[in-house]
């Protein structure tokens, strides 16, 4: 079943938020990664983990943009002792990038604070897909977005195939889930979906982001038929060393927004700014790290970027050249 088909109900991978309460008041840091590996106890029935961590339910309510933002319990996003405010740079970009009636596919929703602003600035003509795949993560964005009639929910991960996939888990932070192996965490089975499929009833796509802890260059290449050519803007995280582990080359990754025409900018979060960025700087600035004893990858630098699709209207005057 396509994604946001059959929005009358809570049958197939994608329904309408219940009609419990309507958001009032968004809480909206980089997300942490995971710094503890956790060990395997897999079941003698073949491996199949269930997620052991202790509830991430309510834990408390912060305020930005007049909305209502349920945390996670380890506050992943580090809204606490940010004030509120998770990557400022991006967060202050959103009103350029979507605008009433916009479609906007949010692929790795995690909570919900980037997909309720989503839903704000879209407003009631628009439309908003967000796709999550952890079970206790998708509850909290559920609740989050209960009673916004433009959000269309799917507890699924986006790939290059429509499947089923193993979802590693880090004990101590929920943000810090992805679809590749790492040491011996823990793992449950998620569906997993080809946007190409799920998304083949959308003519056109204003905004597509991606955040998927290192697992983006096989959303994008599930994107290559229908997607990508409908996309209009694209933000997505540029991890190397998450890629690598992944196994997906980085450059591949850059190669692949640039053959379908995409102008591409780098979010500097750390110097409060969005600049031109050429493959060669970004590949050069955000190298895949390696521990040198063991040759072991290890988390690396980050950064977003922002694709603008070509001939796409977006005020982007003064802005610093490399």
């Amino acid at each position: 079943m396509p994604l946001g088909a059959g929005r009358e109900g809570r049958r197939g991978p994608l329904y309408n938020t219940p009609q419990r309460r309507a958001g009032e008041k968004l809480a909206v840091g980089r997300k942490k990664r995971c710094r503890k590996r956790t060990l395997s106890s897999r079941s003698r029935a073949g491996g199949h983990r269930r997620h052991t961590s202790r509830s991430f339910r309510i834990s408390f309510t912060v305020v930005f943009y007049m909305l209502n933002l349920q945390l996670d319990r380890d506050d992943s996003l580090s809204l606490r002792i940010s004030g509120g405010i998770h990557q400022p740079l991006l967060t202050s970009l959103l009103p350029k990038l979507v605008k009433p009636g916009n479609t906007v596919i949010d692929v790795g929703a995690h909570i919900g604070y980037f997909t309720l602003q989503f839903s704000e600035l879209a407003g009631e003509k628009g439309t908003i897909v967000a796709l999550e795949p952890t079970p206790v993560t998708f509850r909290i964005l559920r609740d989050n977005c209960a009673g916004r009639k433009n959000i269309l929910l799917s507890q699924t991960a986006a790939s290059d195939k429509t499947s089923v996939a193993q979802l590693y888990l880090c004990k101590d932070n929920i943000g810090d889930n992805h679809l590749w192996q790492e040491g011996e965490r823990n793992w449950l089975a998620v569906q997993t979906v080809k946007l190409d499929d799920a998304l083949a009833h959308f003519d056109k796509i204003d905004l597509l982001k991606i955040d998927t802890q290192g697992w983006e260059g096989f959303v994008l290449e599930g994107c290559v038929d229908r997607v990508l050519p409908a996309t209009r803007k694209i933000v997505l995280e540029f991890w190397p060393t998450g890629l690598t582990r992944a196994g997906y080359e980085p450059v591949k990754l850059l190669r692949l927004l640039e053959a379908y025409g995409f102008i591409l900018y780098e979010i500097d979060e750390i110097n409060n700014r969005l600049t031109t960025a050429s493959i060669p700087h970004l590949l050069e600035t955000f190298k895949v790290k390696q521990d040198a004893s063991t040759q072991n990858i290890k988390s690396g630098d980050f950064t977003d970027i922002l694709a603008i699709g070509k001939g796409e209207s977006f005020e982007l005057s003064g802005l610093p050249k490399r």
